[in-house]
């Protein structure tokens, strides 16, 4: 449609009017993804990821059988457990700060206790020093999982005991330490 003020300003108008419309656009699709897109692991999930890795991964506490490349989530190996920590930490790896701890107790179905081993040992002191409760203190989850213990070439049922800390206010830690 051509009028009688079209032209070379008028198209320059247009073209102008068309590009604040597309920026404004733009900047409000921008503010609702920013919005609605605020994606924050809370500490609630943590220590079953945490729990989760360290129980399927070829490098956890869980039997690996290398011939076929799969782990066997619902059975550990006493040995494998009672070789330490370090097994432990390449399953899961937080780097030098970490955040999490853990206590893995291995039990008899009666209760009786065969072995515990304890993963970022700083952690467990803090809790027996200052407590969990506070705005400096931790969040404890406990897990207690039937398992298939695996001694040698015998296999018996036990209880894997695991409780998960997380520190509830790493930021502020670092700033009072």
């Amino acid at each position: 449609m051509v009028t009688e003020d079209s032209g070379p300003a008028s198209a320059m108008w247009t073209s102008i009017m068309r590009i604040f419309i597309s920026i404004m656009v733009l900047g409000i699709l921008l503010l609702f993804m920013a919005v609605f897109s605020n994606i924050n692991l809370n500490n609630s999930a943590e220590p079953h990821f945490f729990a989760f890795r360290t129980l399927s991964s070829e490098h956890g506490i869980t039997n690996y059988d290398s011939v076929s490349g799969r782990v066997n989530t619902g059975v550990i190996d006493l040995e494998t457990f009672e070789n330490n920590i370090q097994v432990i930490q390449k399953s899961v790896d937080y780097g030098e700060e970490k955040h999490i701890g853990a206590k893995f107790t291995l039990k008899e179905l009666d209760g009786k206790i065969i072995k515990s081993i304890i993963y970022n040992p700083k952690i467990q002191r803090r809790v027996a020093e200052k407590g969990i409760a506070g705005p400096g203190g931790v969040d404890e989850t406990i897990k207690q999982i039937p398992i298939i213990l695996k001694d040698k070439d015998s296999l018996r049922n036990a209880r894997l005991d695991i409780s998960i800390i997380v520190e509830r206010s790493r930021w502020s830690q670092k700033k009072q330490e």
